[in-house]
């Protein structure tokens, strides 16, 4: 009887050893994993409001009181323009497309005033891709 009890005890502790491990790996599986979530949630800058705060989504229609731009407008936008020179002439009203939080472009899309929209990309404060679907 004294063999089968050791043999009892050690089993008893092997049992113990595994379920601690399991808890251990899943834990660490949840940190690992959290991490990677925060990783790819793209980062906004609190001075720049999203489309939840200013009550706008971009698969809305346009609201009537907002103003947009016009393809005259985004035909006077040149590569290489700077953010600044871009929002002159085309106003405040663009809106911050979500990136992967390690890109290095900002991308902006504007409503057309009567249709359609422009979306622009800036890259070290510059614009180096400009599209348009729709403007009049």
């Amino acid at each position: 009887m004294k063999g089968s009890s050791i043999l009892d005890k050690k089993f008893r502790v092997s049992q113990i050893l595994m379920v601690l491990l399991v808890l251990i790996l899943a834990i660490v599986i949840g940190i690992v994993g959290m991490n990677m979530r925060a990783s790819t949630t793209p980062a906004l800058s609190p001075s720049e409001p999203n489309s939840y705060e200013q009550g706008v989504s971009l698969y809305e229609p346009l609201k009537e009181d907002r103003y947009g731009i016009t393809k005259t407008q985004f035909d006077s936008i040149q590569y290489g323009m700077t953010y600044f020179q871009v929002k002159e002439i085309l106003g405040d009203n663009g809106e911050v497309i979500p990136n992967d939080a390690m890109s290095i472009s900002k991308t902006y899309i504007y409503p057309g005033k009567e249709s359609g929209n422009a979306v622009l990309t800036f890259q070290d404060g510059k614009l180096k891709q400009k599209v348009e679907m729709g403007l009049s």
